[in-house]
């Protein structure tokens, strides 16, 4: 899965939103990533880098599913 935002917030802001939704995330130097998953994060988070985007993915589908929710 992948895919974008058509507006960004700061990148604390984010983390601080997944946060209060129960999620456990750690904040890089350029990306969010939500913990509780196989690989789901916010990614290119920078200034001087690309416009963000969402990368995610997992072993198998219904883990996808899962973590997509």
């Amino acid at each position: 899965m992948s895919g974008q935002l058509f507006k960004w917030p700061e990148k604390e802001a984010l983390a601080a939103t997944l946060a209060s939704a129960g999620l456990n995330v750690q904040v890089g130097r350029y990306s969010v990533r939500v913990k509780d998953c196989e690989h789901f994060s916010f990614e290119h988070y920078g200034k001087d880098s690309s416009a963000p985007e969402i990368s995610a993915d997992a072993e198998t589908t219904e883990q996808m599913i899962r973590d997509a929710k």
